[in-house]
């Protein structure tokens, strides 16, 4: 019998990456909603594995964390003539029933509570901004039918929570179908673990091919890199981002893997993921074991081990002194480290006394203008 998960409290691992999704789908819409000009009328938000919105203590999940967060935007919204078109999907019906009640009951407290400006100048369903569609579908058939669609229409935004349980439905065929869809992020769950264990066995190997050497035994803890790992093979574009985030349930790791075409959405959700996570930006446990907290040393050497944070300014440095680097190549080159702008802006500030730096035009004391787009004259080198 399957486990009836909306009637049983998140877990902590759940609300980890409910956190997640909170925290990047605001900066998401942000940069959609709040942009100075838009060139699309429609944005897309897909949760195809939505569950009965709230777990039994009423905490929310994710189609009342993404309603949520889009309350704030109802004005914008409204004032741009935008239409948020929102897909709520759930596979069972005892849960659907209770997703569709959640949902409506969302939309009824909405126009009760007139600091919600949208419900004030609703006077119909038309006119709301939100257009929810909540289906009862398996995930793939749902998306194959829909992906054409969203082929046609590359320039609108998109954003995809795919919330699974296993490993079985995010198959190599459907990942490389949502890495070649523009303008498109997605984040999706895995159960990593399960996949280190069982990778040999047929009805594992059929979705993901894993290879059972792949995974370093001593260290379990970081088997979801090697699944990410697995994922940008996949990849032929070297400008697709991906990233991590591990999280810890018992003694089992579970994941959750962005993607995006886009640096900005790269740098959004590290900054979501570094929030959650101070020292490595990766995970809701020490996926790295480091025992220096705060730079105190050990008088045990062997526990003085590298911080994320410290390796990254190892490489950033070495990484100047082999040639002149513009500030767009750091930019790209902190991302792809899974480092935060901010990481690399703190370091460059550190060091600035020992770094050769030439621009066209003025720059502000300490400020290096590390962005997406940014000012290309500035270049950067360390001296030797």
């Amino acid at each position: 019998m399957a486990r009836k998960f909306h009637i049983q409290p998140f877990d902590e691992g759940t609300l980890v990456k409910l956190e997640l999704l909170k925290l990047y789908i605001r900066s998401w819409l942000h940069v959609f909603i709040s942009a100075k000009e838009v060139f699309w009328k429609d944005i897309y938000i897909y949760d195809f594995f939505s569950g009965a919105g709230t777990d039994s203590k009423g905490k929310p999940g994710s189609p009342l964390i993404i309603l949520n967060e889009l309350r704030g935007h109802c004005p914008a919204i409204i004032e741009k003539g935008l239409k948020v078109r929102l897909l709520f999907n759930e596979p069972k019906s005892d849960v659907l029933d209770n997703l569709k009640k959640k949902v409506s009951d969302f939309f009824v407290e909405c126009r009760a509570k007139s600091e919600f400006q949208c419900c004030d100048k609703c006077s119909t369903d038309d006119n709301c901004p939100f257009i929810v569609k909540i289906e009862q579908n398996e995930f793939k058939p749902l998306f194959l039918e829909i992906y054409p669609y969203m082929e046609r229409k590359p320039s609108l935004p998109r954003f995809m929570f795919l919330d699974q349980f296993g490993i079985k439905e995010i198959t190599e065929n459907i990942f490389k179908k949502l890495t070649s869809l523009n303008r498109t992020d997605f984040l999706f769950f895995i159960s990593s673990s399960f996949v280190r264990r069982f990778s040999e066995l047929e009805e594992f190997s059929q979705y993901l091919k894993v290879e059972k050497e792949d995974f370093d035994e001593s260290r379990p803890g970081h088997c979801h890199r090697i699944i990410l790992e697995y994922y940008k093979k996949m990849v032929k574009n070297p400008d697709y981002y991906l990233a991590p985030f591990s999280i810890r349930k018992v003694t089992n790791i579970y994941g959750l893997i962005f993607g995006s075409n886009n640096p900005h959405g790269m740098e959004k959700f590290l900054d979501a993921a570094w929030a959650i996570d101070k020292n490595t930006g990766e995970a809701n446990f020490n996926i790295d074991n480091d025992k220096i907290i705060d730079g105190q040393l050990s008088i045990f050497p062997d526990e003085n081990k590298i911080k994320k944070v410290d390796l990254f300014e190892r490489n950033l440095l070495q990484w100047l002194t082999e040639e002149e680097r513009t500030n767009e190549e750091i930019y790209f080159f902190t991302l792809s480290s899974g480092m935060r702008k901010t990481h690399a802006m703190d370091i460059l500030r550190k060091n600035v006394s020992s770094l050769k730096i030439t621009t066209t035009d003025k720059i502000r004391k300490g400020y290096f203008y590390l962005g997406y787009k940014p000012d290309k004259h500035l270049k950067i080198k360390k001296n030797e």
